[in-house]
């Protein structure tokens, strides 16, 4: 029964989500998009039934019920223009009671140079964007197969200064819901999650609007801004095994609230657990931008210590190609 109703309210949080759909750049907070683990993006981001442990409050929280002990992650992704971007978490298995994580996700845009009306060309000073979103996890099993978990988060954005002199702050909190399946047909696992639900945020301070070149208001303040909620549904199971190779293939379905739907592809080949080949492919992008992906992973021994270092590259058209990195370690 629990399992039944927690199901139907991910699909309802997820059907009123789908009410804002295809509003185009009508979001704000877009850092919260931009995805972390390094294998679950080599493996094309199909990572609604694959998360696991700590990263999994990332993609879908319930993933963090499928780790036992104490578990950190980490990862950095360093992009073009001097745009860093990273994140960080950690669980703790309470035994029956569930488990509990804290997370934390950042990006710093780097220096930038101030434009105004007047100055279109540069005023001389510069500025910068950061963000961020840091929160705690809660998760357990319902039943044996079936678990649950909820992040409940705070979000900032620092826009800099307005022309009006105005420190250009955003503040606000939301959250995510997850559910987790877990068959014993070939380890498949089927995942849900609604992602960055919760009120409109509204940036502080003033700016002057101009139409037709004429001030027409000199302290207008900020609309309302969207959270970049969506809805990610997925299917993983393993394709092929044997003492010397594991291989798993995933499928996953996102519905973002600001454009159209996409559909990703993964697949990671094991080697006796210690080596690992990752590919992926997403479809259904509206820009047309190449959206392969493929990865590396590493098993490293240390003694009672669980090791994992995972790298991935995201073939670039229109912006250049990116490297990521991530590091697991569990106790």
């Amino acid at each position: 029964m629990k399992r039944t109703l927690l199901l139907v309210i991910l699909v309802f949080i997820a059907l009123g989500l789908n009410a804002q759909f295809a509003k185009v750049g009508n979001n704000g907070f877009k850092f919260l998009d931009i995805s972390v683990d390094a294998r679950a993006i080599a493996m094309g981001e199909t990572y609604a039934a694959l998360a696991d442990g700590p990263s999994a409050v990332f993609w879908n929280p319930a993933g963090i019920n499928l780790s036992k002990g104490i578990n950190v992650f980490t990862h950095y992704n360093k992009w073009w223009n001097d745009i860093m971007h990273g994140s960080f978490s950690f669980t703790y298995n309470l035994g029956l009671a569930g488990n509990l994580g804290v997370f934390f996700v950042g990006l710093h845009s780097g220096d930038i140079e101030v434009t105004t009306v007047e100055n279109p060309d540069g005023t001389g000073g510069v500025t910068s964007y950061y963000a961020y979103a840091a929160g705690l996890t809660y998760g357990r099993f319902l039943t044996d197969r079936f678990s649950f978990a909820i992040n409940l988060k705070i979000l900032g954005e620092n826009y800099g200064t307005t022309p009006n002199g105005d420190a250009c702050r955003s503040l606000g909190f939301g959250m995510d819901v997850g559910g987790l399946y877990v068959t014993s047909f070939r380890d498949m696992k089927i995942g849900l999650a609604v992602m960055n639900f919760g009120p409109d945020i509204t940036p502080s301070g003033t700016y002057p609007n101009y139409e037709n070149g004429e001030i027409v208001d000199s302290a207008k303040t900020f609309k309302n801004i969207p959270l970049p909620g969506g809805f990610r549904g997925g299917i993983a199971l393993t394709l092929y095994e044997t003492e010397m190779m594991k291989v798993i293939g995933a499928f996953d379905v996102y519905h973002p609230s600001d454009n159209v739907e996409r559909y990703s592809l993964g697949v990671e080949a094991g080697l006796m657990n210690m080596v690992f080949l990752r590919g992926g492919y997403e479809f259904g992008r509206d820009d047309n931008v190449l959206a392969l992906n493929t990865g590396l992973g590493f098993n490293i021994p240390a003694g009672n210590v669980k090791v994992k270092v995972d790298l991935a590259y995201s073939y670039g058209n229109y912006l250049p190609s990116t490297e990521r990195v991530s590091l697991k370690v569990g106790f």
